[in-house]
C-alpha cells in the first residue's frame, strides 16, 4: 500500500491496539484508532478538528497505515471563522 490512498468504500482494517510501549499491531497495513467502527459513507458527523462543525462522510483514506474518513463540511466553523482565515503575523 502506498503512503496515501483514497477509497470510495471502507477498506478492511484492524483495530489499533495501544500499549504502554506504543501500538502493538503497528505492522498491520490498515489500522483504525477510533473507539467505534468507522462511520459509513453518508453519515452525518461532527468535525471537531479546527472546530469545523457538521459534515457528511464522503469516503476514506489510508495514510502511513492509518485509516481515516474524509468529509465535506455542511456548516461554517463555530464563531463564523473562515477556513481561509490567516494566523496573525
Amino acid at each position: 500500500m502506498t503512503t496515501y490512498e483514497k477509497f470510495t468504500t471502507c477498506p478492511a482494517w484492524t483495530q489499533a491496539v495501544w500499549t504502554t510501549q506504543g501500538v502493538a499491531n503497528a505492522s498491520d497495513p490498515v489500522k483504525w484508532g477510533g473507539k467505534v467502527e468507522p462511520p459509513a459513507i453518508g453519515t452525518k458527523v461532527l468535525i471537531t478538528m479546527n472546530q469545523l462543525g457538521r459534515g457528511t462522510v464522503r469516503g476514506y483514506f489510508v495514510e502511513h497505515g492509518w485509516l481515516a474518513s474524509w468529509s465535506s463540511c455542511t456548516s461554517r466553523p463555530r464563531g463564523g471563522a473562515s477556513r481561509t482565515t490567516r494566523a496573525p503575523r
